[in-house]
């Protein structure tokens, strides 16, 4: 993992249904649904001026007949909603397990940075990694499979020569996360959501509520290049942003960090090259 320790920055947040059966047969889907928010607080996307302003229109995601047809098929009953942070650190804690016992070894704060030539014949695969946190140190690896979770910029791809297909850039974002314990309070039991959708006159945004409970909320806010880059976003225009979006001048809240990216909708062309296999993010 190149990412080395410490709080990260929210991304993903739905489970599927695959996903929560797998969960299920290492033991963790139990964990996962007492970890995650109430129902009531993400069944549905809203759409509105502001967090405590308008509503204009919600939609329960769940009163689907493709839904009810998914709980009465899979034996995971359905898809859960809980933020990235949370479900890496449980399953880094069972995964350090087989740590334990000898089967694996973890190493934090490490990138991949060559992938040697295989022979089409080679059982093994080989590759070097290099610190990511400032420290001089070289490691090489040799291993029967080579399973690369480094996401759409991976350079595991790359180097096996894998093309990706589909359309780059559709639009560059700002997400800002940020927590505010008092909000869900202020907006009233009956405005749950897992998305808002804002549109007011200075402002669109989606806004994912990660944890009403615990005040875990990120907001997507576009941005248009060349006329702007992320490097004008600084924390005092993302509080700007925050308090437009909210709807409010005077409700607290923390900026916890600032992260750009871009929306790409690619996909690669093949999934494995020899003993090295792509899995995605």
């Amino acid at each position: 993992d190149h990412a080395g320790p410490g709080p990260a920055h929210p991304r993903a947040h739905v489970l599927h249904a695959r996903t929560l059966e797998l969960l299920r047969a290492v033991g963790l889907q139990d964990e996962v649904i007492h970890r995650m928010p109430p129902l009531e607080q993400w069944k549905h996307f809203r759409y509105c001026s502001t967090l405590l302003g308008d509503e204009f229109l919600s939609v329960d995601h769940f009163d689907d007949p493709g839904y009810a047809n998914l709980q009465q098929n899979s034996p995971a009953q359905g898809i859960a909603h809980l933020m990235q942070p949370e479900l890496e650190t449980m399953l880094q804690r069972e995964a350090r397990r087989y740590e334990e016992g000898g089967l694996a070894s973890f190493l934090n704060s490490f990138e991949c940075t060559q992938l040697h030539t295989q022979c089409p014949t080679s059982h093994h695969v080989v590759a070097d990694f290099i610190r990511t946190d400032g420290c001089a140190s070289h490691l090489q690896v040799k291993a029967r499979f080579l399973i690369s979770a480094d996401g759409a910029h991976s350079r595991i791809r790359s180097q096996c020569r894998i093309a990706v297909q589909g359309e780059p850039c559709l639009e560059d974002f700002v997400s800002i996360h940020f927590h505010c314990p008092g909000l869900w309070q202020l907006m009233g039991p009956d405005r749950g959501a897992m998305l808002y959708f804002v549109f007011n006159s200075t402002q669109v945004a989606v806004v994912i509520a990660h944890d009403m409970c615990k005040g875990e909320y990120v907001a997507q806010v576009p941005y248009f290049k060349p006329i702007e880059s992320i490097s004008d976003f600084t924390e005092e225009r993302c509080c700007n942003l925050i308090q437009s979006i909210i709807g409010a001048s005077d409700v607290p809240f923390t900026i916890r960090s600032i992260r750009g990216w871009e929306m790409h909708a690619y996909v690669a062309e093949r999934f494995r090259d020899g003993n090295v296999f792509l899995i995605g993010d």
